[in-house]
Order: C-alpha cells, then structure tokens, then sequence
C-alpha cells in the first residue's frame, strides 16, 4: 500500500466491445465514501465517470456544485481524460474540499456547465465526510494523507508504537468488514483482510483500532483513510459503470 494524493486515474480499461444501449450522457461510479480526516488539512476528492469522447463534460464543465459552501468553481477543479473504449472515455473530476466542522454528506452532485442556467444532477453514491483532531491519528502520515488498495483484499497498515497487542479494528464503513486481524511486530504493522459489498463500485474507508500498549495501558488510534478501487480501474469496471 503506497500512500497517495488521489488526483488521477490508473486506467487500465481493455478495448473490447461493449454492447452499450444507452444515452450519451456520463455515467458516475457510485463511491462509499465514509471519510474522517484530519481537522485543517484539505481532502482530495475524486468521480469517476464514463462519457462520450465528444460529452460536453470535458470542455464546458465550469463547477460542480455540493452541499453547503464545499461547491467548486472555474480553475478549482480538474477533468482528466483515462482510457477510451469505442468512442466511451473514462474520466475523473478532482479536487481538494475543506471539510466543515460538522461534516459533509450527499448522495448527488450538481453539474454546472458553461451557458446552462441549471445544474445537472447525478447520482455518486454515498458520501460522508467528517474531520478529527490531528493526534488521534496513527502517524504523522495519516493525518495528511490517504492510502490506497487496488482491490478490497488483504493489506498491511501501520500502527503506533509501542504496541503489544491488537483488539478491535474497525473499519468505519457499513459496507467494509474486516477479518483476521494480526499484528506483525517486526514491521510495526498489522495485517488484515477486508471484504466490501458489491452495492458500490468504489469504497473509502475511515478505520480506527483499538490495542495495548507495552504498558498495559489500553488506547484507540485513527488510521489514515483508505481508498478501495481507484488505482486499478478495469474493464469490468468500466462496463459496469457504463450500463448502469
């Protein structure tokens, strides 16, 4: 797992063909987003998406409109072109949100184009977003930072020390479980194995463990968010989100 700034696409959508049947209107992932980050530090946001090479969506997007002041405007956001299968193109649109001291959620975005006096609203999953003081966190990593898992498998996480035993670990979302927990001393890790629900196409996570130190004295960590999917983006990815 390498810690990352989720600002582009790792596309490796394979040309095959698609037997789409639909409009030409983008297409959104739909995310479980269930994020605590660290109070004062921006959080990187990112949709996915699947549109025509000729959408609107690449040249006359001017902002994406969210919940409270989180919207975004001309030059404070990106558009980024990943790749192209018979005329669909994978795309993202990123940028870094302030998250207000008492959260952020919504289930849809809005849309502004150039020379359109409504927004577009679409679909985008679930999105919660929520901060913590810094030192809750694990590492100094963590409280700027979000990892990233290609797929929703086994990994390894960092840990505070010192730390002699691991209890709970909780992933803080409904639709990630997690599964044999270990700790790994001599890598200052623990290694689990997580399992998501299929009703998302993308999962953040926002894990907290509970362990004791070599003490004995019992203590809860934050770890950094952990985002599911983003780095390993395939063609069943891409068909899945385009015939939705």
């Amino acid at each position: 797992m390498a810690a990352i700034v989720l600002s582009a696409i790792a596309a490796t959508a394979t040309s095959c063909t698609p037997d789409f049947d639909k409009s030409t209107s983008p297409d959104f992932a739909l995310t479980s987003a269930e994020v605590v980050f660290a109070a004062g530090h921006p959080y990187p946001v990112n949709f996915i998406f699947v549109a025509p090479e000729s959408d609107a969506i690449w040249t006359d997007l001017t902002g994406v409109e969210l919940p409270g002041d989180a919207s975004v405007g001309p030059g404070e956001f990106d558009v980024i072109r990943g790749a192209v299968v018979d005329g669909y193109q994978l795309g993202n649109i990123t940028f870094e949100i302030t998250i207000p001291a008492d959260g952020i959620a919504f289930e849809s975005i809005g849309l502004v184009y150039a020379h359109s006096t409504e927004p577009e609203y679409v679909d985008v999953g679930s999105w919660t977003l929520t901060e913590a003081r810094p030192e809750e966190f694990a590492t100094a990593d963590a409280r700027a930072e979000v990892t990233a898992m290609s797929e929703c498998t086994r990994a390894e996480l960092p840990v505070p020390h010192p730390l002699a035993s691991v209890g709970k670990f909780r992933t803080g979302s409904s639709a990630v479980s997690a599964e044999d927990v270990a700790l790994a001393p001599d890598r200052g890790a623990i290694d689990i194995a997580l399992s998501c629900t299929d009703d998302a196409d993308f999962y953040v996570i926002s894990p907290t463990l509970d362990y004791t130190d070599t003490e004995g004295t019992e203590k809860s960590t934050r770890l950094a968010p952990i985002a599911i999917g983003y780095q390993d983006i395939d063609d069943a990815d891409f068909r899945r989100i385009r015939q939705r």
